[in-house]
């Protein structure tokens, strides 16, 4: 039993960390906070499992949910500006057409 127990640690480790890469894909955050949690738990599960149990995803609850308010609200804002923008608008002359096309404005 105890020539047993040498492997099976490291193995149990590294399926834990897997199993927490893939918790971590699964979660709602950056793409870069992803990719370092992954590659992370993947390469050195030994330091990265107990700091992501603490830290994971979990604890980002009430910071997605107040991004995602943020979210509505900037997109309720842009199309207030893009209403005002296009009652504002005049139609291109000589002069402007170009600069809309260069800019791919749109028409």
């Amino acid at each position: 039993m105890e020539a047993f127990a040498w492997w099976v640690w490291p193995i149990l480790l590294y399926i834990g960390g897997i199993a927490a890469a893939a918790d971590a894909l699964w979660q709602g955050r950056t793409a870069q906070g992803t990719a370092a949690w992954v590659l992370a738990l993947v390469l050195f599960p030994l330091g990265a499992l107990p700091v992501y149990l603490f830290f994971g995803s979990r604890r980002f609850r009430g910071y997605r949910r107040a991004r995602r308010k943020k979210d509505t609200r900037l997109a309720q804002r842009q199309r207030q500006i893009r209403k005002t923008l296009n009652d504002a608008e005049l139609s291109p002359d000589k002069t402007t057409l170009p600069l809309k096309r260069l800019f791919r404005v749109p028409m």
